[in-house]
């Protein structure tokens, strides 16, 4: 009851429409939020956006922020089916020998993004399948411009093994009061990809990911069993 909820779950505000200014950002949200209401924007993009965070503290530089960590490897292979077909992409294991490739591509699109200010760049956004599941720098870059306690960091398989615990961790973050009688399915979430993995995807990415997990683990003192 205390939680109000935009008029989009994702405003892209901060990464996309940027240019379309505040007063076009505070519309999307309702209008009648009292003292002890609050309410959010649920953006992905925003925690991969280099540009995100600088603008998010500027609008506002006590924002309470929620950080939901998937394991990198299904998180690659669920947003790779997920684009595959929009810009034909090969399949994934013809992709494997490709990742340093795939990385520098997007460091150099994530250089101009800062250099320009382009307000949007598709390849980035959907085309990061492999460089979205680096979270470390991800994270402290966010906590270059708010402090750590405005974060809370999920990992996804607890949210999904026990959904009102995390909903009762994530009311404590925001300050409100815990609700029950909620609708907790939450499969309806989860992306309905049915394509067989080849196994040897599944062991290139875990190789891959694995010393940015290590590091992870170490930074945020949490243990992620990826």
């Amino acid at each position: 009851p205390q939680l109000k909820l935009p008029k989009e779950k994702e405003i892209n505000f901060f990464d996309i429409y940027y240019k379309e200014g505040k007063s076009w950002y505070k519309s999307q949200f309702p209008f009648d939020l009292s003292n002890d209401k609050v309410t959010g924007d649920f953006t992905p993009y925003y925690l991969y956006h280099p540009l995100s965070s600088k603008r998010a503290v500027s609008f506002n530089p006590d924002f309470k922020i929620i950080i939901l960590l998937r394991n990198p490897v299904n998180r690659a292979i669920s947003h790779y089916n997920m684009i595959k077909n929009r810009y034909s992409f090969d399949p994934f294991y013809e992709r494997l020998t490709y990742f340093k490739q795939e990385i520098l591509a997007q460091e150099a699109i994530e250089k101009k993004l800062l250099k320009y200010r382009f307000t949007y760049s598709e390849i980035h956004r959907h085309c990061s399948y492999l460089r979205r599941g680096i979270y470390l720098y991800q994270i402290k870059h966010w906590q270059q411009y708010f402090p750590k306690e405005n974060f809370l960091i999920i990992k996804s398989e607890e949210f999904y093994n026990n959904p009102q615990k995390v909903l009762n961790k994530i009311c404590d973050h925001l300050g409100i009061n815990h609700f029950y009688n909620y609708d907790l399915n939450v499969n309806r979430f989860k992306g309905d990809y049915k394509e067989e993995i080849n196994p040897e995807i599944v062991k290139k990415l875990k190789e891959f990911y694995e010393p940015y997990n290590i590091e992870l683990e170490n930074y945020l003192n949490m243990k992620f069993n990826w």
